[in-house]
């Protein structure tokens, strides 16, 4: 039987594993990974093949040599959409042919029994950077700066949640993204941070942020941005019938009426002592959510009620505790 909880969202996505294929059916993507400039080889290149029917699910990545050289085989005869770029280095990744993101790309044909010889040339990427400080002009440090296309991707995701590149602030609040394509970026701030999130230019939503260009082998600079201490709620969570503290649940903040990452605002483990602390909230109206992600012992909740209807709404003020 399942317990009560006196005082959110997790989903769960699973794997899906592509059929498997017998002899005759697979053909494979073979070529080599060097870098524009010189020709030398890319020796720690990563290869993306994605499945063109059915991008969200079907892909499988693959490495080069130590030659620059790779072979992605075993792929059922088909179209795929292939990304390719190098992790830790100042090359941009790309999709064939030479696109900056999954828009635009062109699928290639993979035969059965072939070889479809693809190589990439890869570019150095531009670099975006800028510095990040409080209301009061102090720096921050260890601030996460999150730059991703306006375009979406291949998964169809909301863009506020993906990544193409990224950095933590300085203890001086600077901070440089490297390695990015020719594009137009949306630049986050503050994401899992005590201070209020936000994108450039002073925008607190994905749809008005400011689009950055960013040009292959150029930097750009300046995209400063001054951040906000936000709200906090905290508390504790205990068994309703023992009064006992209960660690390891999930509570998460979320304006009403809003579902999803539309809605989530921020989210915390409880610890041993059953405490949770929810940080860079905005000012506003907000439900708490609780949820046993590991032991399944308790039953979901929330504050104040059953469902999100029936729960308390939270007042927060933006640098007020409650």
């Amino acid at each position: 039987m399942r317990r009560t909880l006196v005082i959110a969202i997790i989903s769960i996505a699973m794997a899906a594993f592509s059929p498997i294929a017998t002899a005759g059916t697979t053909g494979s993507i073979s070529g080599s990974v060097t870098a524009a400039a010189d020709g030398s080889a890319v020796t720690d290149g990563w290869i993306r093949v994605v499945n063109a029917a059915d991008p969200y699910m079907d892909l499988q990545t693959f490495y080069t040599d130590a030659s620059g050289l790779y072979t992605a085989d075993g792929l059922p005869a088909g179209d795929y959409y292939v990304q390719v770029g190098s992790f830790g280095s100042d090359l941009a990744f790309e999709w064939y042919p030479d696109r900056p993101s999954f828009d635009g790309a062109i699928a290639v044909a993979v035969v059965a029994d072939q070889q479809t010889p693809l190589s990439f040339a890869l570019e150095i990427g531009g670099t975006l950077s800028g510095t990040v400080t409080d209301q009061h002009g102090q720096p921050l440090e260890g601030i996460h700066v999150i730059a991703n296309h306006t375009s979406g991707d291949v998964f169809g995701q909301d863009p506020s949640y993906g990544e193409d590149g990224y950095d933590y602030t300085a203890a001086d609040g600077t901070y440089t993204i490297t390695a990015l394509g020719a594009q137009d970026y949306r630049i986050r701030f503050g994401v899992g941070s005590a201070y209020i999130e936000e994108y450039y230019n002073d925008k607190l939503d994905v749809a008005t942020a400011d689009p950055v260009a960013v040009a292959l082998g150029a930097a750009t600079t300046g995209i400063d941005v001054s951040l906000q201490r936000g709200g906090v709620i905290a508390g504790i969570v205990t068994d309703a019938v023992s009064g006992e503290p209960v660690p390891d649940l999930f509570v998460s903040a979320y304006v009403p009426g809003k579902s999803g990452t539309a809605g989530f605002r921020d989210g915390s483990v409880t610890l041993v002592d059953g405490s949770y602390r929810l940080e860079g909230l905005q000012t506003g109206s907000y439900v708490l959510e609780v949820q046993d992600l590991g032991s399944n012992v308790y039953a979901g909740s929330f504050h104040g009620g059953d469902t999100e209807q029936s729960a308390t709404r939270l007042n927060v003020t933006v640098g007020e505790v409650m």
